[in-house]
């Protein structure tokens, strides 16, 4: 199809892949479609389609969901870039004021296929349930391919149950994304695979994300990174003043925080092992306990365990931002979800992480920008 770039100077192209990898669909006929973005998180797209549309016959769990974005480069003329991949999952049918019916589909974020499986693992089992000095990303990595990957998520290398995995995903040791993170030792059997990398992300400062590879046999694909985006801070500044905003938030989070940790590990009474820490906002004005009852955890696991539920709920201010369509910047070419950058608000300029980002167009290419931002 011809290319022709509105004022907002990109434009957004939707295509379908069936269980193959064949590509049966590609859309400029919708509705609209709004997608929200997360880090380290399961994000989500809704797709508006009339109820004669020809996609609906094709709908099946797990229909691939590609978003390209497409914006003119001054030095290498026109880009793709895969901007969200999500799968299907559920539909809803509703009437406009019109009269006219609707599909609404609902597409997870690739990053759902962590969450669909647990640590099938008995407790105890090395390298699989438990380890011992080991550095955080390999952990994650190696939860990943023996719980979500067809290679090793089976009852022949000692798992509970076969796995299902989803387009075959891959889980590479070494692939040249790995960061570097601290070792230590930890435990998860039974745990939700998901929430674990998560936990092991905050505890080792790292991203991660499933993504689609075309090129890989189709597959989805896990991978991990020191930082997602780019640190931009010096160069991307976003302020009401600049009118690059239209409008922001501020929320601080502090009506959940806990900053002090008490873990209690095996044994009774005076005789039990405890481990205390203490968050990085604890002061005497911010000094909020927390028990947190780990006997079933090895004694060696107990700072770990404390620092996991610490960063949890410790308070990060964020910032949500809708995005001025006479900003100077343009999505995806200069931001982009995981990217350092700088907020000014109250008179205040921080360093600030991309953590959200959502997007909404239509078929005549109209489009809404929404980030949210936190604290690195």
């Amino acid at each position: 199809m011809a290319l022709i770039f509105s004022r907002s100077e990109y434009i957004y192209q939707t295509r379908i892949y069936d269980a193959s990898g064949n590509m049966i669909g590609l859309y400029d006929d919708l509705v609209s479609l709004n997608y929200r973005k997360i880090v380290n998180g399961i994000g989500m797209a809704i797709l508006t389609v009339p109820d004669t549309h020809p996609l609906i016959a094709q709908l099946v769990d797990d229909l691939l969901l590609q978003v390209n974005l497409i914006y003119l480069s001054p030095s290498n003329g026109i880009i793709y870039k895969q901007d969200f991949v999500g799968l299907y999952r559920d539909k809803q049918i509703a009437t406009d004021n019109d009269g006219l019916s609707h599909y609404l589909l609902y597409f997870v974020g690739t990053n759902d296929v962590l969450s669909r499986n647990i640590v099938a693992y008995p407790s105890g089992v090395n390298n699989k349930s438990q380890w011992t000095g080991q550095n955080i990303h390999v952990i994650a990595k190696q939860i990943v391919q023996n719980n979500c990957t067809s290679a090793l998520a089976t009852t022949a290398n000692g798992r509970l149950r076969n796995a299902n995995p989803v387009r075959s995903l891959i889980a590479n040791l070494g692939s040249g994304h790995d960061p570097t993170t601290p070792t230590i030792n930890y435990s998860c059997a039974y745990r939700n695979v998901l929430e674990v990398v998560q936990e092991l992300a905050q505890l080792g400062g790292f991203d991660f994300e499933v993504y689609f590879d075309k090129s890989s046999s189709n597959s989805l694909v896990y991978l991990q990174y020191d930082l997602m985006g780019t640190d931009k801070h010096t160069t991307i500044i976003f302020d009401l003043s600049l009118d690059n905003i239209a409008s922001a938030n501020v929320d601080g989070e502090r009506l959940r925080e806990k900053t002090v940790a008490i873990v209690g590990g095996d044994g009774t009474g005076s005789g039990r092992t405890t481990s205390i820490h203490t968050g990085a906002n604890q002061s005497a004005s911010d000094d909020y306990e927390l028990f947190i009852d780990a006997r079933a955890s090895a004694s060696t696991e107990l700072d770990s365990i404390g620092d996991a539920k610490l960063d949890e709920l410790a308070a990060r201010t964020s910032v949500n931002v809708d995005i001025s369509p006479s900003s100077g910047y343009l999505y995806n070419r200069d931001y982009d979800l995981g990217d350092l950058v700088t907020a000014s608000y109250q008179g205040i300029q921080e360093t600030k992480k991309i953590t959200t980002v959502e997007v909404t167009f239509d078929q005549e290419q109209n489009s809404k920008i929404r980030i949210e931002l936190s604290n690195p």
